[in-house]
Formats: C-alpha cells, sequence, structure tokens
C-alpha cells in the first residue's frame, strides 16, 4: 500500500518520522533517481544511503541489499569526480 502524501511529504531525513526505511527507499528514493535518469537530470553527487541501510539492515540475510545500497554509493560519489 502507497504511503499518504503527507507521509511523504516529510521534511525529516528518509521520511524517518513517516515511513520505515524500505519504504523509504521503494517510495521517494527509487522513484526519484528513476525521474532524474528519466528526464535527463543530475544525480546527486554525492550519496551516503548505505550509513542508513547499515544501520537499518542489521541481519546476515540483509547483506545483500547494504551491498547493493553501498554501490549506489559508491557510483553516485564516483560520478562526482
Amino acid at each position: 500500500m502507497a504511503p499518504t502524501p503527507e507521509a511523504l511529504a516529510s521534511a525529516a531525513p528518509f521520511c524517518v518520522d513517516t515511513l520505515s526505511f524500505p519504504e523509504w527507499l521503494q517510495f521517494v528514493c527509487i522513484p526519484r533517481f528513476r525521474a532524474l535518469c528519466d528526464g535527463g537530470g543530475a544525480l546527486p553527487a554525492n550519496s551516503n544511503i548505505s550509513a542508513m541501510a547499515e544501520y537499518y539492515f542489521k541481519t546476515p540475510e540483509d547483506q545483500p541489499i547494504r551491498a547493493a545500497i553501498a554501490r549506489i554509493d559508491a557510483l553516485l560519489s564516483a560520478g562526482s569526480n
């Protein structure tokens, strides 16, 4: 179920006050990156999403998602050089 517009409008980092981190990834981060790519916009010059991922995804089973997010951070940071 999609979050309400009010939940998506949160000013808190990662919408932490209204969404879980996976919800933020699904409904905010990925759509925002997709829209930037589709529209020819510039992606962020750096990212530190992996810090939140390390905090939220703690189990060994979560390692692939942590690794994927860390790779996204690395690619965004490398693109700014």
